[in-house]
Order: structure tokens, then C-alpha cells, then sequence
């Protein structure tokens, strides 16, 4: 064990056995810090509400450099409509991933599922990628983040649906296009999501980022309306 693994490992024990041998209220108090650093709904809003700050003073490069922070494909190349379609995805889909699926599991087993649910998430984000160097060992955790998401997925696009209509988005049509579109994606959970969030914006996700009723980038971006769509459904404070 190198020494960065055994001074993590004694902060680590030392904290858990003065919080058992403590009174019930830091053990609580322990917990419930602990417990708050899955969620990444704060963290969200922010990371993506820069891009739309840097979209709205025209500064692509700038941009790019702030999706880059929350996607994990190539940012340096793409054009503001993809830069729009990136965040808009990855807010659609971290929705899930970042806030519903550990409040579910947190809620159903307490601070180790939702650790638990993190570590495969987190297994899944480093590893699962479809090439030479993470094909088959990245598989596993791929799939496992595909079952312990199953549900979360679905009960986010749901959750979306209502969320469109409360905030004065296309409710029906967001409906409308998860039915349509709702299986049409490589994983059996990022449409879930993503679908719902196209159908609200009236815009195409996961291909050419398309812009129906002459609506343009900065009419899409300028509210940032997927992410008022995050706040609205989990009340995470923002302007």
C-alpha cells in the first residue's frame, strides 16, 4: 500500500470510529455530509449555465472550453450549435445519472447504496468507452450502469414532462416526442431523458442540431431552459 492509500485509508477509519463511539447526532451529521456529496445538481447547473454565458457573449472558444468540462467528447472543433446540443444532452441526461438516480437509491438502502450506485456510475464515466484500450474491461461497468439506471432514466423524463408544463415549455410536445423517440438511442437510457428535453425545446438531439420554427441558438440558450428544467423538478436554487 503506497502512503497516499494508507493516509486516506487511516483519515478514512479514524472519522467512521469516532463517529461510532460519538454521539447519534455526528454520527447523523456525518452521514448526511457525506450522503450530500453524490448529487451533482448544483455542480450542473453551474458547469452548464458558464457555457451559456460564454454562448451569449459570442465567445465560441470560450465556450467550447466550458462544455469540454462537462462532456467527454472532442469540443475543439465544434460549431455553437454543437456546443448548444452538447450541454443540452449532458444536463438532459447527468440529470438522471447525477440527482434522481442517488436520491432513488439513497432513499431505498441509504448512504451505502448510494455509494454504491456512485462507484458503478463512477466506474462507468472512466471506463465505459467503446475502444481499443477499455472495450471489454469498460463492458461491465457500461452495463451495470445500464441496469442500476434503468429506472432513475425513466422516472427523470417523467418528472421532465410535468416540469415542461410548470415552466411554460412545450409540455405536449415533450410528451409527444418521448413516445417517438424514447428507445432510439444506442443506450436504453440517455433518450429517456433527452427525448423529453428536445421535445420541450422544439430542437433534434442526438444528430445535427436542428432549430425548428426559425427558433435560433441564442433564443434556445439565452434561458437556458433545460436547466430551469433541472431546478424546477429538484428546487435547486439559481436565477
Amino acid at each position: 500500500m503506497d502512503s497516499d492509500s494508507f493516509v486516506i485509508l487511516s483519515c478514512t477509519s479514524g472519522t467512521l470510529i469516532c463517529c461510532r463511539k460519538g454521539s447519534s447526532g455526528s454520527t447523523v451529521s456525518f452521514g448526511n455530509f457525506w450522503c450530500y456529496q453524490i448529487f451533482a445538481a448544483r455542480c450542473l447547473v453551474g458547469e452548464s449555465r458558464k457555457v451559456y454565458q460564454k454562448l451569449k457573449e459570442d465567445d465560441l472558444p470560450g465556450a467550447r472550453r466550458a462544455v469540454s468540462m462537462i462532456v467527454g467528447r472532442d469540443t475543439e472543433n465544434l460549431t455553437a450549435e454543437g456546443v448548444t446540443k452538447a450541454a443540452v444532452e449532458t444536463v438532459a441526461e447527468n440529470t438522471s445519472d447525477g440527482v434522481t438516480a442517488p436520491l432513488l437509491f439513497l432513499l431505498i438502502g441509504g448512504a451505502p447504496l448510494g455509494f454504491l450506485y456512485k462507484a458503478v456510475n463512477t466506474m462507468d464515466s472512466m471506463l465505459g468507452y467503446k475502444n481499443e484500450k477499455y472495450l471489454y474491461f469498460g463492458r461491465i461497468p457500461a452495463k451495470m450502469d445500464d441496469v442500476f439506471n434503468y429506472i432513475p432514466a425513466r422516472l427523470t423524463a417523467w418528472f421532465m414532462i410535468v416540469a415542461a408544463f410548470l415552466t411554460g415549455m412545450d409540455g405536449k410536445n415533450a410528451w409527444k416526442i418521448y413516445l417517438r423517440d424514447k428507445r432510439k438511442h444506442a443506450s436504453p437510457n440517455s433518450a429517456q431523458s433527452e427525448a423529453v428535453c428536445a421535445g420541450a425545446l422544439d430542437v433534434q438531439l442526438a444528430g445535427g442540431m436542428r432549430f425548428i420554427s426559425g427558433k435560433s441558438i441564442k433564443r434556445i440558450i439565452s434561458a437556458m431552459q433545460s436547466v430551469r428544467l433541472n431546478r424546477r423538478i429538484f428546487f435547486v436554487p439559481g436565477n
